[in-house]
């Protein structure tokens, strides 16, 4: 009694505050309102901790001891209940009684009580401390109100503005930054971890729960950790003076800053902060930002306890195997190292919702949020050495790595394929260590970097340091010093290069010699011949000027048609004729003015210019078509193969696509087995795929090699270059499917086969995989519908079966017995009961034999021209026995044609649905068989007065075994109508189903009066 007692005298006075709020308020809803909170808060972790503990500990209940297994530490006085309430209530209160151990507490049971203190007292109040952390969050609980209805946040009739939100989160973090920075700084120092006696989870809970009961407690801690020592004395009691008066500042500024604001009466718009609704949105807010501030910490200490706990009881793995399992892979590296990897990808994930949350609302960055290291790569033999200084800052700096290729118009292409390769060669080395690749284009190169920069929230550039300078380069920035001054607060780290071996690449290639013609100097010889010969016949008519100038013409044509070497020579050719024949003195190259001196430098000037930007301009236009050639290709393989799901089809499209392009013999070899077999080749020299290809022993064992060891290999490569072919592996993450094999001879390929060649090993792998798990789909698929279909043909036939082999069975008994003497009339009946019931028997096996030959194709029409009127006399015959009990109405059109099918299949399906209509119709009614011609078909309906048929059941009523659920008490199979479709359909028929009007249902189905021959049926005498 004294212990509920004390408990209730601890809640009463900050229960009392609440009551006293709702006074000085002049609205008592105000009070309440926070007061359901709070209770809310209490009863959800009341309810937490007593069922955590009264769960108990299996482990100890294994032992034989029975009662309540989680006692440790408890009074038996009090038991699991009292204690539950009173460690709830004196936490939630921060008074600092106890009356059991908090650290013999299970992980959630004590994770409860150390979350009370973290929140801030904000369950009632704590003692001599009012409620003043509970309105911290009653103030953020109307600032988000206020964003969701987009009203300025209003709290008792007073705006809450910037800075009210500025000092509220201050007041929620002080308490907050003191546990966690606290905790971690004991974890990383040896003084802090002397103290641990539990290493593990339960360590880490025991220092959470010192410095959550010095900021929002007594300051006591857990039995369990040494806290009498000079560390913990120390930071426990800075911990007590900062989060217990640091956090009135920011308290005192609100209350001084709501208190200077007038009151405005509250409106249409206005928030009841008074309403049930505000207080469970109050109690929401508490817990999760409480779980967002202190989630992590939680996590890895009472949680994983926790789960550990669990672990242990069996209820993850079997309790043999759970052992294994904490000594094998639930280690504490593991575990640590899994929770790095988790953090990582959320953090990747944050990164990535923050950069589309810049994007769509236009700010600027970076935003520090997470680190992003860019390299800038060029053809540069010193790019290798920035991709991996970059590569070990990003690693260094837990930061992602980007590298960035920038085609500015001075170097938008690289000046010949060793240049091309050494790029190629560089992005690929990124693309390796990790690095995500972004190549673009830009007209000026610090303005593109930063822009990139700013887009991808970058923290970091990677640059390398500019080499001697020119000496007409001495007044310039250099782009290092452009970069630094514009970096603004992303860093930039400029590294030295070093002369080293470059690497030769994996697969060589051969460089694309460019010859100029002889006809373009014919062509340059040829203008300045035409020139000079217009010139000196009409030199009488023109001035000097006039002759210089259309000595220009030759040069600029050549320059723009041919480039700069034919245009240096055609200069050439214009000064010295122009010299010769029209500058005094004639016919001599001695140049007696001066000023025309500026002439031949322009003649060399023009060269030199326009036949630059024409060699520029022929290297793009090559690029492109080139770039043009590689994505038409790769799009039209990939168009090829994309509907595609056989292997084998795809491995085919693909030797042929790529020896078709390529002009070269292209197989694939497959491991089947532990062995490699050549699933396709295309033979370059037949131009064609060849199914005798033979592959040399030598070959095969270079494939062998690729195969195992997951790299290129053969011709051209630094590995068994004495191979023919070229064989590059196809990879599945780490896994290699197959082996491509490229016969090379003589022909190196080019830097854009090489690559495109990549492109479409990727895209090969990528379409078996996808064709690998699209046969494996199916399979799973036809194994559930032969399940299925297996399940419903025994449940069927099982049914069916039984009935009538009990009816057989039972008169078979009764005939038997001498000691019953039947009468003649009886045993009649009894025969008849056996034949009737053989009769059924006989067609449930007659509908499965024939729904076996249908799924199998052995259904054989044995067609001929036949009379429709004797198919419906045949069925009526054999179906008396069931159909004389109702009234059986036959309607024929006069003169219907023979029609072209096999008779006693049609007779079966007026027979199956004569039976159909017969089940479900009432004794006594009239079932109406019809026959007319309706154009060039004739049309057969059995209708019926039953009971009728819904529109929803209408697709189904032709599947097998499909049963409609108004008549599931009828006696069937299911497979009647699904035979009468597929007999249909082999005459090329149709057969439909529809409601009868005033009732019932009609089955129907056409027939075609033409032969497969185009003979029409004659019509019947």
């Amino acid at each position: 009694m004294t212990n509920f007692l004390e408990m209730f005298l601890i809640l009463v006075i900050p229960t009392g505050l609440l009551f006293t709020f709702g006074e000085m308020c002049k609205d008592k809803k105000q009070g309440y309102a926070v007061l359901t909170a709070m209770l809310l808060l209490f009863i959800l972790m009341l309810g937490v901790c007593y069922a955590s503990e009264k769960y108990g500990n299996p482990i100890v209940a294994a032992q034989g001891i029975s009662g309540d297994t989680a006692m440790e530490g408890k009074e038996v006085r009090f038991g699991i209940g009292s204690s539950a309430l009173f460690a709830t209530t004196t936490t939630a209160a921060s008074c600092g009684a106890v009356n059991s151990m908090h650290d013999s507490y299970t992980g959630l049971g004590g994770l409860v009580l150390m979350l009370q203190m973290m929140l801030g007292e904000v369950v009632l109040g704590g003692v001599g401390a009012g409620f003043y952390g509970m309105m911290l969050y009653v103030f953020i609980t109307v600032f988000i109100v206020g964003l969701m209805v987009g009203r300025t946040p209003e709290y008792l009739g007073k705006k809450i503005e910037a800075k009210e939100i500025v000092l509220t989160i201050a007041g929620l973090l002080i308490p907050a930054a003191t546990i966690l920075s606290m905790s971690a700084l004991s974890c990383l120092t040896e003084a802090g971890q002397a103290g641990i006696s539990n290493p593990g989870p339960h360590g880490l809970s025991e220092i959470l729960y010192g410095f959550a009961s010095g900021v929002g407690n007594n300051g006591s801690a857990f039995a369990g950790l040494g806290a009498n020592s000079q560390w913990y004395n120390v930071l426990i009691g800075l911990a007590m003076l900062i989060g217990r008066f640091a956090v009135i500042v920011p308290v005192l500024a609100i209350a001084g800053n709501m208190a200077a604001k007038k009151a405005a009466p509250s409106g249409a718009g206005t928030f009841n902060t008074g309403s049930v609704l505000f207080a469970m949105l109050l109690a929401g807010v508490v817990l999760i930002v409480g779980a967002l501030t202190f989630l992590p910490a939680l996590a890895l200490g009472p949680i994983v306890d926790q789960l550990l706990q669990r672990l242990k009881e069996g209820k993850v793995y079997r309790p043999q195997q759970a052992e294994q399992a904490l000594r094998g892979f639930f280690r504490q590296g593991n575990i640590s190292a899994l929770r790095e990897l988790a953090l990582r990808f959320t953090a990747r994930h944050v990164d990535q919702d923050m950069l589309a949350y810049m994007r769509l609302h236009k700010i600027e960055g970076p935003w520090p949020a997470s680190g992003k290291v860019m390299v800038c790569v060029s053809a540069s033999p010193f790019s290798a050495q920035l991709i991996r200084a970059a590569q070990r800052l990003a690693q260094g700096l837990r930061a992602e790595f980007l590298a960035v290729h920038i085609e500015t118009p001075e170097r938008r292409f690289p000046n010949g394929d060793q240049e091309r390769e050494r790029l190629w060669r560089n992005l690929n080395l990124a693309k390796e260590m990790g690095g995500q690749i972004l190549t673009t284009a830009g007209n000026d190169f610090v303005e593109t970097v930063m822009q990139i920069a700013v887009r991808e929230n970058v923290t970091a550039i990677v640059v390398g340091k500019s080499g001697p300078r020119r000496w007409y380069e001495l007044t310039k920035k250099t782009l290092v010093d452009k970069l630094i001054s514009k970096s603004g607060f992303i860093h930039v780290y400029v590294i030295q290069g070093r002369e080293e071996n470059e690497k030769q690449p994996a697969i060589t290639t051969a460089v694309t010699e460019q010859h100029t013609g002889w006809q373009q100097y014919l062509g340059a010889v040829s203008a300045v011949l035409i020139i000079t010969s217009l010139c000196y016949v009409f030199r009488g008519q023109l001035e000097l000027v006039n002759i210089a100038l259309l000595y220009l013409l030759p040069v600029l044509l050549t320059a723009a048609w041919w480039g700069r070497k034919t245009a240096y020579m055609t200069a050439v050719l214009c000064v010295l004729g122009f010299d010769f024949l029209f500058l005094e003195p004639v016919f001599t190259f001695t140049v007696y003015d001066i000023r025309y001196l500026w002439s031949f430098l322009i003649f060399g000037l023009v060269a030199f210019l326009v036949g630059g930007k024409t060699e520029s301009l022929r290297r793009e236009l090559q690029s492109t078509r080139r770039r043009e050639s590689n994505v038409n290709s790769l799009y039209q393989f990939s168009s090829r193969i994309a509907a595609v799901d056989d292997g084998q089809t795809i491995i085919e499209e693909f030797v042929s696509h790529v020896g078709r392009e390529l002009q070269r013999t292209v197989l694939i070899l497959v491991p089947e087995e532990k062995t490699l077999k050549l699933q396709a080749c295309y033979d370059e020299s037949k131009a064609q795929i060849a199914n005798d290809f033979q592959l040399a022993a030598s070959e095969y064992a270079v494939a062998v090699w690729v195969q195992e060891h997951g790299q290129v290999a053969g011709r051209s490569t630094e590995t068994l270059p004495g191979a023919e072919n070229l064989f590059l592996p196809l990879l599945n993450g780490e896994k290699v499917i197959g082996v491509v094999g490229i016969a090379i001879d003589t022909r190196k390929l080019s830097p854009e086969e090489r690559t495109v060649l990549g492109a479409w090993v990727s895209l090969l792998a990528i379409a078996l995989v996808r064709a690998g798990l699209s046969s494996e789909a199916k399979q799973a698929a036809m194994l559930r519908a032969a399940d299925k279909l297996r399940n419903a043909l025994f449940n069927s036939v099982s049914h069916e079966l039984r009935t009538p082999l009990a009816a057989i069975i039972a008169a078979i008994y009764a005939l038997n017995d001498k000691t019953v003497a039947y009468g003649e009339k009886q045993r009649q009946q009894l025969l008849e009961t056996i034949i009737d019931a053989s009769r059924r028997m006989e067609r449930i096996i007659g509908n499965l034999l024939d729904t076996a030959r249908m799924e199998s194709g052995m259904l054989q029409l044995k067609a001929d021209w036949c009379d429709l009127e004797d198919v419906i006399s045949g069925a009526l015959r054999r179906s008396k026995d069931y159909t004389q009990e109702h009234l059986i109405k036959v309607n024929y059109d006069d003169e219907l044609p023979l029609v072209y099918a096999d008779a006693a299949l049609l007779e079966h399906v007026v027979l199956n649905l004569l039976d159909n209509a017969v089940k479900y119709s009432s004794k006594g009614s009239e079932i109406e068989l019809q026959a007319h011609l309706q154009g060039n078909d004739v049309v057969v309906a059995v209708k019926d007065r039953g009971v009728g048929l819904k529109a929803k059941e209408l697709p189904y009523l032709f599947d097998k075994f499909y049963r409609s659920k108004q008549t599931e008490n009828i006696s069937g199979t299911g497979l009647g109508l699904a035979i009468c479709k597929g007999i249909i359909d082999a005459h090329h028929g149709k057969i439909w189903a529809e409601p009868r009007s005033g009732g019932g249902s009609v089955f129907a189905f056409t027939l075609s009066v033409t032969s497969p021959q185009g003979k029409v049926g004659e019509k019947n005498d």
